[in-house]
């Protein structure tokens, strides 16, 4: 492959990250509070995208040769934004330690890929280039106009919201025995279309049977999944101390001077 100058674009990759913790006394107990953001970019674009990527068949040796023009045909942008909000709040009542929190994840999701948007010509040798005589040409069009796709085309634009709560209970039953018991709640959400992006899923139509309703089908705009809200998981769990050794009360009074 050769390098033409002017037509080379470099893959870029970036990453910002920022948190920040918040400790206090909350009604005679502990609350944290954590604030996270995150985002991660890769992007490659073709310098000139108003040339469309040009090759030459080469027969039987195995590789192409490329004329001037971008080699990749298509640009490439991902970009994920998360914000993270978390806050625990734990207390001590008498032989519980109580602990409860949530978690929210909104994230924004930003792509692009624009496969054969500018298209690809090729040519079986360079004498057919010369005489502008390609044999084939692949472009992209959009499906309902038939015309050549443009960048909203192949952009997407999603919103996804994550929750968690949680309670806890490390009770100690005895000096020797303490149960751990709690619940926690997680929803994943799905992808939600923003800013115009487009999804077209199949949606059954009216039948009395799978194949009437599948004949009677059509793309329509949907959801790409839907979401669960039952993600619920219980905790239990227990721990003994077999020889007493940390029940002993030198024991106690050494771990409170630590």
């Amino acid at each position: 492959m050769r390098v033409y100058p002017g037509f080379n674009a470099p893959l870029i990759s970036r990453g910002v990250n920022f948190s920040q913790n918040y400790t206090s006394e909350l009604f005679e107990g502990t609350n944290e509070l954590k604030f996270g953001f995150n985002r991660s970019t890769v992007e490659f674009f073709r310098p000139h995208p108003e040339i469309p990527t040009l090759t030459i068949q080469s027969g039987g040796s195995g590789s192409n040769i490329l004329l001037p023009g971008s080699d990749n045909p298509y640009d490439y942008f991902f970009q994920d934004s998360v914000f993270h909000l978390l806050d625990n709040f734990n207390k001590l009542v008498g032989r519980h330690t109580l602990s409860i929190g949530f978690e929210w994840r909104p994230s924004f999701h930003h792509s692009l890929l624009s496969l054969i948007r500018d298209g690809r010509f090729a040519f079986n040798s360079i004498f057919d280039f010369l005489a502008d005589n390609p044999f084939l040409l692949e472009i992209t069009v959009n499906r309902q106009t038939g015309l050549a796709a443009g960048d909203s085309d192949f952009r997407r634009r999603y919103f996804q919201n994550e929750w968690a709560v949680y309670y806890q209970d490390n009770w100690k039953l005895t000096p020797r025995l303490t149960m751990n018991l709690g619940v926690r709640w997680d929803y994943f959400g799905a992808p939600s279309a923003r800013d115009g992006t487009r999804d077209f899923n199949f949606v059954f139509g009216p039948g009395a049977t799978p194949g009437e309703r599948i004949a009677a089908g059509d793309l329509a705009p949907s959801q790409i999944y839907r979401p669960d809200r039952n993600n619920i998981a219980p905790r239990f769990g227990f721990a003994y101390d077999l020889d007493g050794s940390r029940s002993h009360p030198a024991a106690r009074r050494l771990r409170h001077l630590f």
